[in-house]
């Protein structure tokens, strides 16, 4: 995950909005709740996935993940 986000990181300097503090930007700056949500459902169908993913998911498994190590 390391070397895909320094590879985004790379691209993303080309960007108008490469000076954000946010790690993830669309087209026009930081993605809104409902650009996120449609971006998950789009990936959802094309890998067959069978669940809905949601934010919350990610920040769930996030939190479940550090527990476990921790």
């Amino acid at each position: 995950m390391v070397e895909a986000i320094k590879e985004y990181l790379v691209e993303r300097v080309e960007s108008q909005f490469s000076d954000s503090v946010y790690l993830i930007l669309g087209q026009r700056g930081v993605l809104k709740k409902e650009a996120i949500n449609t971006l998950l459902e789009k990936y959802t169908k094309e890998l067959e996935l069978g669940t809905k993913l949601k934010p919350h998911t990610f920040r769930h498994t996030f939190c479940t993940r550090l527990m476990e190590v921790s």
